[in-house]
């Protein structure tokens, strides 16, 4: 089922498919600061879920920590209550989160949960990957540059 704030309003989380990589799995991009709902909260929670549900088979997830830091920081709480979700929910369709622009508050962030994850969520989480190791896995090498902000 889609997201109903987003039916409304697409920018609302604005998640954006990026295509299919080389390999086959579907490209998810989020930029949070670029979404007009700007607090995250339970019920974002629900709506990421709805769209994750969309996606059909093996998908990567590219989150854009781009101006984070001007967001107010989710509870360590939301943020746990999201991370055993997916990792209930997607363990076996989401390839990989490529964080892409981490800044200090999202890296301590991740500094705090990470002796929590799974060894397989922590292999599955990648900060600032580079250039080759998203065209490794089979995403485009204009689109990396585009994501990379690479000439």
């Amino acid at each position: 089922m889609p997201c109903p704030k987003c039916l409304h309003d697409p920018k609302t989380h604005n998640f954006q498919s990026l295509g299919k990589s080389s390999q086959g799995s579907t490209l998810l991009y989020f930029k949070p600061f670029d979404a007009t709902e700007k607090e995250f909260t339970e019920e974002s929670i629900i709506c990421y879920y709805a769209h994750f549900d969309e996606i059909q088979g093996p998908w990567v997830w590219l989150f854009d920590a781009t101006d984070l830091h001007k967001l107010k920081t989710p509870s360590i709480s939301l943020l746990r209550t999201l991370y055993k979700g997916i990792e209930e929910r997607y363990k076996t369709t989401l390839k990989c989160i490529y964080i892409l622009h981490p800044n200090w508050r999202l890296e301590s962030i991740l500094g705090m949960i990470r002796p929590f994850m799974k060894k397989e969520a922590k292999q599955r989480l990648v900060e600032n990957p580079s250039a080759l190791e998203l065209v490794g896995v089979g995403i485009d090498v204009t689109l990396v540059k585009s994501l990379l902000r690479c000439g």
